[in-house]
């Protein structure tokens, strides 16, 4: 670990360094000399945490991932996962649409908001008036 070239471990042993080593150490030990023998003990002791290590992800093509979705979660997930799409994407064009009105009746009169207190109705929209539009 001393060879490591971003460790601070070295900051602590030497006490050298831009490492605040004053508190680890006084949890080891309220005599500096005894807590950087204690870090150093703990350090070489060997433990099967596994909090460190790193594993190897699985990169999964598309139709892996869907038949692991099959497998574990059934039919159910795979069409819950085709309706939220359906749906964000219904959601987008609706949005998309808005904006579109904002834009047109901002350009008419200059504003954001439109100003135009006529408006069309949905009940007495012209013909050919296309729907969502009011």
């Amino acid at each position: 670990m001393s060879e490591y070239k971003w460790s601070s471990y070295n900051n602590y042993i030497n006490n050298e360094g831009i490492t605040d080593t004053d508190f680890a150490l006084e949890m080891m030990n309220n005599d500096n000399r005894k807590a950087v023998e204690a870090f150093i003990k703990f350090h070489a002791e060997q433990n099967d945490d596994g909090c460190l290590e790193i594993e190897d992800k699985i990169r999964l093509s598309d139709e892996e991932a869907k038949e692991f979705i099959w497998k574990e979660f059934g039919l159910k997930a795979l069409r819950s996962l085709r309706i939220l799409r359906r749906k964000k994407e219904r959601q987008a064009k609706t949005t998309k649409k808005q904006g579109h009105i904002h834009k047109a009746d901002g350009a008419v009169d200059g504003n954001k908001q439109s100003n135009n207190t006529k408006g069309i109705d949905r009940e007495n929209r012209p013909r050919g008036y296309p729907r969502g539009y009011s």
